[in-house]
């Protein structure tokens, strides 16, 4: 299933935003892919997309869902607005909607000017 989530984000008039979309399928184990991404774009966020990716499928195992393989199919970066945190946002956001569903309540706090 491929699942995409965007962020969008305004903090002291400035603007955070980051689109990643994922594919999930069941696998005998947990397993992070970023193969299909473009590589300028993987070596500026692939650390922190795939720390997000991580963490989102050690939550998803915590709610009991069977392991599956995450790939993460594209990302969108707007230059000026994007940071390392909003796509790590993004990135938790599309793995966990697609794991537990679009009714999941994803929450959004600020601290150190940083998204968590």
């Amino acid at each position: 299933m491929a699942t995409s989530f965007k962020v969008v984000g305004v903090k002291d008039t400035y603007c955070r935003i980051a689109q990643v979309a994922v594919h999930v399928e069941r696998a005998p184990g947990w397993a992070v892919g970023d193969g299909n991404i473009d590589p300028v774009l993987r070596r500026e966020w692939g650390a922190a997309l795939r720390a997000a990716v991580q963490r989102a499928t050690e939550v998803a195992s915590e709610k009991g869902c069977l392991p599956h393989r995450v790939e993460i199919v594209s990302v969108t970066e707007f230059p000026a607005d994007s940071t390392e945190d909003a796509m790590a946002c993004a990135a938790m956001g599309a793995v966990l909607t697609a794991l537990l569903g679009p009714d999941i309540v994803l929450v959004r706090t600020y601290g150190d000017d940083r998204w968590t």
